[in-house]
């Protein structure tokens, strides 16, 4: 079975010209859904649509920043951390070259300094999803500082250095008390929670894992620990679920996969089973479910790809396991 690539690209192209009461109804998320269909495209190398739709996703995406410079999920919409990061992905894949130092202040602004943890917003709740988002935003605003227009012929897997860490302390962020609030937690099975005490989860694994590679420090939690919790994620039929107990799900291709990439242990399960059980989950109408047989969707669609690309899959474009751009 191969990808349907150009299926696939006429379903996502339906998708956002369709407003239907899933797009209404999905507002709340429309920076997100924004990234994932043009990191699929990018994925399946249709430069055209990119470019011809370029400048007006990016103006869009700058109507929904608001005067704190953090973006919003929509226009009109409350700035979050994870909205923040959203437009940084979006703006890296259409090449729109973006600093603000009042952006890293926005985001240093949810960082909780009694604890080591990230809000999503002055609200909100502390979750090591949100971690991850700010320290990749954070990561991604010194890549685009540091490089300018250069940045987008750069690999993304250079960690943030020395003298922009220190930075950042100086303006709030303590390095130690992040890391700490990440071992915190880790749980005994090599598992990771959203938060200390939390039940383990292969997607928040991916969260402090992917936070870890940007502060080069990713060879501080028990790594063995940790890939034995990811490698048992695989299920009978080849797909990986996010905890015990729970079915598979192509959207773990990405998160459980991509970790051990980034730990170098991706040859720890077996690939092929991976590959056929991703496929099983394409529509021969184009875009992939979560399961063989359900309703394709754009997040799924994203991830799948992402998935394959990581497994081998050399006609797709390259994305990096840590940022997923």
């Amino acid at each position: 079975m191969t990808i349907l690539k150009e299926k696939h690209i006429e379903f996502l192209t339906k998708e956002t010209q369709t407003r239907n009461f899933l797009y209404f109804s999905t507002k709340p998320l429309r920076l997100a859904t924004i990234y994932w269909t043009v990191c699929a495209l990018k994925m399946l190398k249709k430069t055209d649509i990119l470019k011809e739709k370029r400048n007006e996703i990016i103006s869009y995406i700058l109507s929904c920043q608001n005067t704190d410079k953090g973006f919003g999920a929509s226009k009109d919409f409350p700035s979050t951390i994870l909205s923040t990061f959203n437009a940084l992905q979006i703006f890296y894949i259409l090449e729109y070259l973006y600093f603000d130092k009042k952006t890293i202040k926005y985001i240093l602004s949810n960082f909780d300094s009694s604890d080591g943890s990230f809000k999503n917003d002055t609200g909100g709740e502390k979750d090591t999803r949100f971690s991850c988002c700010a320290i990749l935003s954070l990561h991604l605003l010194f890549l685009f500082n540091k490089y300018g227009k250069f940045v987008f012929k750069k690999k993304l897997n250079q960690p943030i250095d020395y003298k922009y860490i220190k930075y950042l302390e100086g303006k709030g962020f303590n390095v130690e008390k992040f890391v700490q609030n990440i071992l915190n937690c880790c749980n005994p099975d090599g598992g990771i929670g959203s938060k200390p005490g939390s039940e383990s989860h292969a997607a928040q694994i991916f969260c402090c894992i992917s936070s870890l590679r940007s502060l080069n420090l990713i060879d501080i939690i028990d790594l063995e620990k940790v890939k034995k919790f990811l490698i048992f994620r695989q299920t009978e039929n080849g797909g990986l679920n996010g905890r015990p107990n729970k079915k598979e799900d192509v959207c773990y291709s990405f998160w459980v996969f991509s970790s051990l990439v980034m730990i170098n242990s991706d040859d720890k399960i077996d690939k092929n089973s991976l590959k056929e059980f991703i496929l099983t989950c394409q529509s021969e109408e184009g875009g992939f479910s979560d399961r063989k047989g359900h309703e394709p969707d754009i997040y799924h669609t994203m991830f799948a790809l992402a998935g394959l690309y990581l497994l081998g899959n050399t006609d797709l474009e390259s994305i990096d396991p840590g940022f997923c751009l």
